[in-house]
């Protein structure tokens, strides 16, 4: 009775561990905002009422915390704007994109568990997707799959080249997202611009080393 039990012990961890991947979630702008106009977001995070203002600046229960990094760019400042949020070991965890017509940069932040301040950001691609899995921070985009370590914000490993790499028609990487991982491997789908062309691809989970690139063909898991 104690082998069959250690037994059931040893291969229901893993099982467990990798039980699903969280999405960070979309976060609507306060009010009607034209996509060429500033906005507001507020959402509710462990109940506490958070809300990011257009200049960028963390608001928790009305008090400014800390501001979000925006592009450096010329004037007009950038738009914040495709906000997601989640958490990770109980820290806020964002993902947004500082636009300027176009043109600028897309962040994944993490903040410390007061608010207080950023324990980092890292800087990621345009028509992202961002999943918390196993000890890993999963990011999705266009041609871009990547796995950021959790606590340094850094990426473990890139695959940036996935744009038109397994399709003629240039498309075969549109946009990514994570379906499944285990212990061995990561999954991924791609979205493709025309139903038909997407793919799925499995990598390696400690590596980013690609191990197999399947047609699909519009029965995709993640939408």
């Amino acid at each position: 009775m104690i082998h069959i039990l250690r037994f059931i012990i040893l291969f229901a961890i893993p099982l467990e561990c990798f039980a699903q991947l969280a999405p960070l979630q979309h976060v609507p702008s306060v009010g009607n905002a034209f996509w060429t106009e500033h906005r507001d977001y507020a959402w509710i995070h462990r109940g506490l009422q958070l809300s990011l203002k257009k200049d960028g600046t963390l608001f928790v229960d009305g008090y400014a915390r800390v501001r979000i990094p925006k592009w450096a760019g010329p004037f007009p400042s950038a738009i914040i704007s495709n906000l997601a949020a989640g958490e990770i070991e109980g820290e806020l965890l964002i993902a947004y994109t500082a636009d300027m017509g176009g043109e600028g940069n897309s962040f994944v932040c993490r903040f410390a568990r007061d608010l207080k301040s950023i324990r980092w950001c890292q800087m990621t691609m345009f028509n992202f997707s961002v999943f918390t899995g196993n000890d890993a921070i999963w990011v999705g985009a266009i041609g871009f799959i990547g796995r950021l370590d959790p606590k340094r914000g850094k990426y473990i490993w890139r695959q940036p080249m996935l744009y038109g790499a397994y399709s003629a028609s240039g498309d075969s990487f549109n946009v990514t997202c994570p379906v499944a991982e285990d212990e061995a491997t990561v999954t991924f789908e791609s979205e493709g611009s025309n139903r038909g062309t997407e793919k799925q691809i499995v990598l390696n989970r400690a590596s980013g080393q690609i191990v197999s690139v399947t047609d699909i063909a519009g029965n995709r898991v993640c939408q």
